[in-house]
């Protein structure tokens, strides 16, 4: 519910100089400046300026722009291609290179079952006529003190899908969240950019043997 001065949409309400996040008519919330970005010290957040590329295949950009909490980057996908072995469905999100860059995170969100899948995968992968689906990132290293996954929602907090392999799966395994349950899940990512390898690195999410759904991406940043 929005608050209003005439037909204006207010975004900000302060008291004094201190920016309010919150506006209530008695018990009635009125307006919400919405959830407060996530606190990752000496890391920066990514906004759109820092994008080099989005690029897709088998679905359509929903929405894309400063939209994510504290005016984060944001992008929501949506997949629409189904088949096994015909063409893959995905995105990738590049960073400029004008930017230092050696260690990403990012909130990843979505709907839809997959038997295929994969985020940055060190071999294979789904959506792969968009590049490299390891997106020149390394492989995962949970032993390195930054590579992890967390804040995990109906994925990998779910005690039956705990055994899966976090980085892509292709099976029809009971294992598979991506192919039992089409309902949202999420979490949270933390990689290491393969500086060596040069050009550009990012995020990416690639499906195959999928039915649609969609992916949300955002609150990406850098260190």
């Amino acid at each position: 519910m929005g608050l209003y001065k005439g037909t204006t949409e207010i975004n900000k309400v302060y008291r004094g100089t201190t920016a309010l996040n919150k506006v209530y008519k008695g018990t009635t919330e009125l307006w919400s400046s919405g959830p407060a970005p996530p606190s990752y010290p000496g890391f920066t957040a990514v906004t759109s300026t820092m994008i080099q590329s989005v690029s897709f295949t088998g679905g359509y950009i929903i929405s894309q722009g400063n939209t994510g909490p504290g005016g984060n980057y944001l992008v929501s996908f949506q997949h629409t291609s189904f088949g096994c072995g015909g063409p893959d469905n995905g995105i990738r999100i590049m960073l400029k290179n004008t930017i230092s860059w050696s260690k990403i995170i990012f909130d990843w969100s979505g709907t839809g079952w997959a038997s295929c899948w994969s985020f940055m995968p060190p071999t294979g992968g789904y959506g792969a006529s968009l590049g490299s689906p390891h997106a020149n990132m390394t492989d995962m290293n949970t032993g390195n003190g930054h590579d992890k996954i967390t804040n995990s929602s109906n994925i990998w907090d779910v005690p039956a899908y705990q055994s899966h392999d976090r980085l892509s799966g292709c099976n029809n395994s009971g294992n598979n969240p991506f192919r039992f349950n089409s309902g949202l899940k999420s979490f949270t990512m933390y990689r290491t950019r393969n500086t060596s390898a040069g050009g550009f690195a990012g995020i990416h999410h690639g499906r195959s043997c999928s039915a649609q759904g969609n992916s949300t991406i955002t609150n990406i940043y850098i260190s």
